[in-house]
């Protein structure tokens, strides 16, 4: 088309997705085969109040503070996570977070709470 305008490549990419979904569930159909397991609750669940939690908590509590406790939640949604691996990556995760947000890309984010 001669008159691509700012919505073409999005369109694009959406036809695009939608093919490729009807060409595997077509195949998916014809072909048959085991079916696949049940999604969990627990895992859709903390991801959930992980992106939650770091909505409220970013601009009152700061970016250090609001990554270090998304880290932590999201760290609930799997069985296998041990409480002290995930505060070593969520201390390490903040960190990096304020240093390239903050430092590094120099945008007015409050890192620690405001009182």
């Amino acid at each position: 088309p001669a008159d691509m305008g700012p919505g073409f490549m999005p369109r694009v990419l959406a036809i695009g997705a939608a093919g490729f979904g009807l060409v595997f569930a077509l195949r998916s159909v014809a072909i048959g085969g085991e079916g696949i397991e049940a999604p969990k609750l627990r895992p859709i669940l903390g991801i959930l109040a992980a992106v939650a939690v770091f909505a409220l908590l970013a601009a009152k509590a700061g970016l250090a503070v609001a990554a270090f406790a998304t880290v932590v939640v999201a760290g609930l949604a799997s069985r296998e996570t041990r409480l002290r691996e995930t505060v070593v990556f969520a201390v390490g995760l903040s960190a990096a977070a304020v240093i390239l947000f903050v430092l590094l890309l120099d945008l007015p984010v409050p890192v620690w709470p405001r009182f």
